[in-house]
């Protein structure tokens, strides 16, 4: 019996995500990490975006703010597990 049975999700804060570009670069650089589901972002140009990760385990903080920084100038200001 696998020891994971259901979905994670973390949530990622961000700021300097303004356009649909920045959706997308951060999105696919998300993605590529192993075993995650999908990658679900609400942009806020104006101040901090929210993106969503879904994966059946968790990843190190580092893992995380290291694939958004590099997908662009972004900064990941929080994360909720």
């Amino acid at each position: 019996m696998a020891t994971e049975e259901f979905d994670r999700t973390i949530e990622l804060k961000v700021t300097g995500m303004n356009c649909e570009n920045c959706v997308k670069h951060v999105s696919a650089e998300l993605d590529a990490l192993p075993d995650v589901n999908s990658v679900l972002v609400t942009l806020n140009p104006e101040g901090t975006s929210s993106v969503l990760v879904y994966t059946p385990h968790d990843f190190s903080d580092e893992d995380l703010t290291a694939a958004v920084a590099e997908a662009g100038d972004y900064t990941v200001t929080e994360i909720i597990r």
